[in-house]
């Protein structure tokens, strides 16, 4: 056998062997973590004695559901006493990074005991977990901890049947706090500063109720006003009520809901006008079902259209506006007029915009504007705000996160993102987005600048193509985008 062949060989079976190798590490590593966790070591105690055999509490929380990663960030904060506990510190700090991975990989094999009982909860407490608040400026549970609220195994932690009596004192303690660390402080914090001690103590008790599947019986109750809807003051010149009530009729009630199923989903529920690689729903940019008035809410759409764009430079009808979104945002194909998913669409705006006088002017549209910024937008200043304050929710690379096949936070750049003709793709207008609703739920946390400095970042990524590229840039943007910097997205291009 030649050399050469000798060679080939040898190394097809380091290739075959590679597997298996990795495996028998990561099971070792399992294995080594389950006797320190047990029967402790490295001059540590059994964490059994506090979190029990499995992980899923005692004397302590509950760890079985929490990610390994998760896991490991903990340990690591209370080791550099960025967070506090005394018992934890306490025994954290005999554990080397190495330990710590151990313990991680294994607590994250263990999986939570499901109740089969349904629980019995309040209305107002399944709207906070469900729905939220944006009055008070408090997001729904599900929208940052998963829909079943068992986390992103990553950074945010699972909630669903955790001790109530934990989860109360971490609401607490945010609650307390008087200068968050970090996102995740930042939005609690902010959160449970906005909660009395009762729905504290209501809250935990039904986040400990649910298992992680009975999260989808909580009740949704079609009903409210537009102060609880939306988080601002109600207006003299109108009063509207977004999502009064569903009509009698049960064929327009069932379009209005399968149009706000289309919102909050629109790759799935309308999968024919998506592009196939986008993750992107209505939702993610026309934030709390399309009705909180910083996001571009829909009840003001609802009643400004027809209206005349610049950017077609024509007047556009609410369902034109809608196929532009599609094309643009969502990279894909728009619906016909008479299709059933514009119809159902346009359904549920207009019931968003229920008790509003067509052609009125609403007390909120599109996003805040923002004031110009101190120094040029700069994308390394950016860059390093976004790994700071935007890369817990969309990840380091902006590619979002996924937790059982549905979109928790939205990818920013990249195949599953939006392409270069949608208006998020205008620095400016990505910079009031961010200004006015950004970190989510702790929307006007940052200062102008930096806003400006992260959409720099942000626009400065590959993207899919718009649409009506010529294949010129300079072409393509004195036709379509004439108030875009040529300099700025000719060095940002994906093909230039």
């Amino acid at each position: 056998m030649s050399m050469r062949r000798i060679g080939a060989w040898v190394a097809s079976m380091m290739l075959a062997a590679a597997p298996a190798l990795a495996h028998a590490a990561a099971s070792s590593e399992q294995q080594q973590g389950m006797t320190i966790f047990q029967h402790g070591g490295h001059g540590i105690q059994a964490c059994v004695s506090c979190h029990g055999s499995q992980a899923r509490g005692g004397m302590g929380p509950r760890l079985a559901g929490l990610g390994r990663a998760y896991i490991i960030r903990q340990l690591h904060d209370f080791s550099s006493d960025t967070r506090h506990n005394r018992a934890m510190e306490t025994e954290v700090k005999h554990l080397d990074a190495t330990s710590m991975r151990q313990v991680a990989t294994w607590i994250a094999t263990l999986k939570p005991h499901r109740s089969s009982q349904s629980p019995r909860i309040k209305s107002s407490i399944s709207k906070l977990i469900t729905e939220g608040d944006w009055s008070r400026s408090i997001p729904a549970c599900i929208d940052c901890h998963a829909g079943t609220l068992m986390g992103d195994s990553d950074e945010i932690p699972a909630l669903a049947g955790q001790q109530h009596g934990y989860i109360a004192k971490r609401l607490r303690w945010f609650k307390a706090l008087k200068t968050p660390f970090g996102p995740p402080a930042r939005i609690m914090s902010n959160v449970a500063s906005q909660l009395s001690d009762q729905e504290i103590t209501d809250l935990a008790k039904a986040l400990s109720s649910l298992n992680g599947t009975t999260v989808s019986s909580l009740k949704k109750e079609y009903s409210g006003d537009l102060t609880r809807h939306t988080g601002i003051k109600e207006s003299k010149k109108i009063s509207p009520s977004p999502g009064a009530a569903l009509p009698i009729s049960k064929p327009l009630a069932e379009a209005i809901q399968h149009g706000e199923q289309i919102f909050m989903n629109t790759p799935v529920q309308a999968r024919a006008y998506v592009g196939k690689n986008s993750r992107l729903s209505c939702v993610h940019c026309h934030l709390n079902r399309g009705r909180l008035a910083t996001a571009a809410p829909m009840w003001a759409a609802a009643i400004r259209y027809p209206l005349y764009r610049k950017k077609n430079h024509r007047v556009n009808t609410l369902a034109m506006r809608i196929q532009g979104c599609f094309r643009y945002s969502l990279n894909g194909a728009p619906p016909p007029p008479n299709s059933n998913t514009m119809v159902d669409l346009i359904a549920y705006i207009h019931w968003l915009g229920s008790g509003q006088v067509m052609g009125s002017q609403p007390i909120a549209h599109g996003f805040p504007p923002i004031a110009k910024a101190a120094q040029r937008p700069d994308k390394l200043r950016g860059a390093d705000l976004f790994r700071m304050r935007c890369a817990l929710c969309h990840g380091l690379n902006g590619q979002g996160k996924v937790r059982d096949k549905k979109v928790l936070f939205p990818p920013l750049w990249g195949a599953h993102s939006f392409n270069w003709g949608a208006g998020l793709h205008r620095v400016d207008k990505a910079a009031a987005f961010i200004k006015a609703n950004m970190p989510y739920g702790a929307g006007n946390s940052l200062n102008t600048q930096d806003a400006w400095d992260i959409a720099a970042f942000v626009e400065s990524h590959p993207r899919p193509e718009d649409p009506r590229f010529t294949g010129n840039i300079a072409e393509t943007t004195r036709r379509f985008h004439p108030h875009r910097d040529v300099d700025f997205y000719a060095t940002s291009h994906p093909q230039e």
